[in-house]
């Protein structure tokens, strides 16, 4: 049997946003090459993310509350509410 090398890299604390991007362009990567397995191992402060079916109106207490205490909000591509 073989074993494939997965290679793994930990980016500690780190700002969401840069990670969210490094996924998505080491996914688009993966898909398009030969590149080698990896598992991204990461932390990063609070942040709200609403999927693509998220509607704003869900958000109890609604989008002003969380940025004045500093958390962003995210669309991304995944999931709902």
């Amino acid at each position: 049997m073989v074993r494939a090398k997965t290679h793994y890299f930990d980016f500690r604390i780190s700002p969401y946003e840069s990670l969210w991007i490094l996924q998505k362009r080491l996914v688009g990567m993966k898909i398009k090459s030969d590149l080698p397995d990896f598992l991204l191992l990461g932390e990063h402060l609070p942040v709200y993310t609403l999927g693509k079916g998220a509607d704003l109106a869900n958000i109890l207490r609604g989008k002003t509350f969380f940025e004045k205490k500093g958390i962003p909000f995210y669309r991304v591509e995944r999931g709902g509410d």
